[in-house]
């Protein structure tokens, strides 16, 4: 299942983080069984335009920096670092839960639509 940890399909997204030691995943709720119906598209949503492995290692720190400094709020900044993936304090970005049931609403109005992520 470590494919669904890999995968960047929107269903996929957040899930399977314990590796081996997935009773935490199933504790936590973020357990997905690899779906076979579903084509997993590996890879990271936000890929840094580098193949230096220091900047591949860290350009997630940095993102979450640039983002901190988009509000001088200091509860903004400590969401940034410690709320969901994806979460704004203008809401200019939908977190992954925002983006898995609109995902799962046009699913169910219209399955053959292809679902593109909104971020």
């Amino acid at each position: 299942m470590h494919q669904v940890h890999h995968a960047q399909n929107v269903e996929y997204l957040d899930k399977n983080h314990g590796g081996f030691l997935n009773i935490f995943d199933k504790i936590f709720g973020t357990w997905k069984e690899l779906d076979d119906d579903v084509d997993v598209k590996f890879g990271v949503i936000h890929a840094p335009q580098s193949y230096n492995p220091l900047v591949i290692l860290t350009h997630e720190y940095k993102d979450i920096w640039n983002d901190m400094k988009k509000s001088p709020n200091w509860w903004h900044k400590f969401m940034y670092v410690f709320g969901p993936p994806g979460w704004s304090h203008d809401g200019s970005t939908m977190t992954v839960k925002q983006q898995q049931r609109l995902f799962k609403k046009q699913k169910s109005e219209n399955p053959e639509v292809a679902f593109s992520r909104p971020n």
